[in-house]
């Protein structure tokens, strides 16, 4: 009776010893998986699921995941209290990013078994409830899955990729020794490097360092001030001189427009642009008095077209249940076609990071993804090099060339 007692003490101490290590390497990939210099590190985000099916407890299992949600996400904090900062406080921006790694990770918990074969289906619909059906998808952020499986297999691996390592994961429920394995695997792997398409030669995303760009406003002197330093700057830059086609300008960097600022946006432009080019620049389309769509246009000199953003930021865009803020469009694809006869999908800000849009956009076969952000908010935190590297990931993983002009 003593000697199974003790087994029984050695196995909980083993099991403990074991949940304590998987919380410190999910601390660890969190913190390296899609920040560091070193590209290669995203493949250690498939760590996290791999080590969720080793996981003792259910609460060991969801720890797993919430400490790497709040470490890969750690930007968002202090970037949250500076884009909150006219009307809210630092307390709020930590309640912010405290409660949005909660809710990604809360799936986690949910579906979690002891049994090996429920474990494997509860995976998939854990995987499934954070980051493809809403609610819980508008905040499913930096997929582990994703992210490593970009990393991980050979460029283009698209959804069958996705599809089989999400059934490795699931098979290796039934395995200690198979994570062990695919764990060392994807260890060693990350010391070789990775490489990423080149972005398009036809294309040329401006990166500018203007600072704050509002969202939502609907003060047209400042836009008007606005225009007016951008154009500016352009000028400077002398567009029309480039050899690119395309021309890729930032999220939100029109503010709020009507149609007297949309003709005197066409008018600068044709007057900078060198006449085949086309030209992406942001801006905010009313939809009622106090609801708009935040928008990519598209302009070659003869037609405007636009993109909204299917997804905007919530709380600070999108306000559910209230008649303020951003418009949702969950079905929409984000489908632009190019004057050439390609197609670009255009994800705006905070769309890249999510698994939803990009999912809707990728089936119509894009040639190329452009992605526009305005991150002065969060410049000297991680989120920049976490949202440009995740962009590159997937077009690493569906093998298309990515564009990304940002805003610091």
């Amino acid at each position: 009776m003593y000697k199974k007692k003790y087994e029984k003490l050695i196995a909980i101490q083993t099991e403990t010893k074991r949940d304590v290590l998987l919380l410190l390497a999910s601390a660890i990939v969190g913190y390296l998986g899609l920040s560091s210099s070193q590209a290669a590190h995203s493949r250690l985000l498939l760590l996290i699921p791999f080590f969720w099916c080793i996981a003792s407890t259910r609460h060991t299992a969801f720890l797993m995941f919430f400490t790497y949600n709040i470490l890969g996400a750690r930007g968002l904090m202090p970037g949250a209290a500076v884009f909150l900062s006219e009307n809210h406080n630092a307390l709020q921006a930590f309640f912010l990013w405290l409660s949005m790694n909660f809710g990604c990770s809360l799936p986690f918990l949910i579906f979690w078994h002891k049994k090996p074969s429920m474990k494997a289906l509860c995976f998939v619909a854990a995987f499934a409830s954070a980051y493809i059906l809403p609610p819980i998808s508008l905040i499913g952020i930096i997929n582990p899955v994703i992210g490593g499986t970009a990393a991980m297999l050979p460029a283009g691996a698209g959804f069958m990729g996705i599809g089989l390592m999400i059934f490795l994961i699931a098979c290796s429920c039934f395995s200690k020794k198979a994570v062990i394995l695919f764990s060392c695997v994807i260890f060693l792997s990350s010391f070789f490097p990775l490489s990423f398409a080149p972005p398009p030669p036809d294309f040329y995303p401006i990166n500018t360092s203007f600072g704050r760009l509002g969202s939502g406003s609907f003060n047209f002197a400042n836009d008007y001030e606005r225009v007016t330093m951008v154009f500016s700057d352009l000028r400077r830059r002398r567009i029309r001189e480039l050899e690119q086609r395309y021309i890729v300008l930032l999220e939100t960097i029109a503010g709020r427009v009507n149609d007297a600022s949309i003709r005197l946006w066409l008018r600068e432009l044709d007057s900078i642009r060198g006449g085949s080019q086309v030209v992406f620049w942001g801006g905010e389309i009313p939809t009622s008095l106090s609801k708009y769509d935040n928008a990519i246009f598209m302009y070659d000199g003869n037609k405007l077209s636009f993109s909204a953003q299917r997804i905007p930021v919530p709380y600070s865009m999108y306000r559910p249940f209230t008649d303020t803020g951003a418009n949702l469009y969950y079905f929409a694809d984000g489908i632009l076609p190019l004057s050439d006869g390609r197609t670009a999908a255009i994800l705006i800000c905070y769309e890249a990071f999510l698994t939803w849009p990009v999912f809707l956009s990728m089936m119509k076969k894009p040639d190329i993804i452009i992605c526009s952000s305005n991150l002065w908010w969060c410049k000297d935190t991680s989120i920049p090099v976490t949202h440009e590297r995740y962009v590159a990931l997937w077009g690493r993983l569906f093998d298309i060339p990515s564009v990304f002009a940002v805003n610091k």
